[in-house]
């Protein structure tokens, strides 16, 4: 497994494997997202709970991994679990989302980490072909 941790990346395959919050605000209190390292029962094409899809429609949601499937074993960073998402040959890709407890205020700095990782072998099926494709 090839780990980006610290750098956004754009490649096909991205796990996310764990978000750890780090909002540095000073006066605010920290807005948590829940369940920040994706924890559920591993599945494919169901976000975690607490957080839901909002990719395009007509396309599937991120996995929640490892469960085995799609070839990807590698262990999470955090918890049991992780999510499991790509982009794919027909330009979409799998996104998650979260509402905040609390508004973002205006002027205000915030900062947050994830660690990211690109799984060896991640294979699916091309939406555009219909004939499997791999992912990485």
């Amino acid at each position: 497994m090839k780990l980006y941790a610290g750098r956004p990346t754009a490649s096909l395959g991205i796990t996310l494997s764990a978000i750890a919050l780090a909002f540095t605000c000073t006066a605010q209190q920290p807005l948590p997202f829940l369940n920040p390292s994706f924890e559920d029962q591993p599945d494919f094409g169901k976000p975690p709970s607490g957080w839901f899809f909002c990719g395009n429609s007509g396309e599937t949601p991120p996995d929640i991994h490892p469960g085995g499937f799609y070839g990807v074993t590698a262990a999470p960073k955090d918890g049991r679990t992780y999510v499991g998402m790509v982009m794919r040959d027909n330009g979409t890709e799998e996104q998650l989302g979260q509402r905040l407890a609390a508004p973002l205020a205006p002027g205000q700095c915030y900062a947050f980490r994830i660690f990211a990782a690109r799984s060896d072998q991640y294979a699916s099926f091309s939406r555009t072909t219909g004939q499997p494709a791999p992912y990485t």
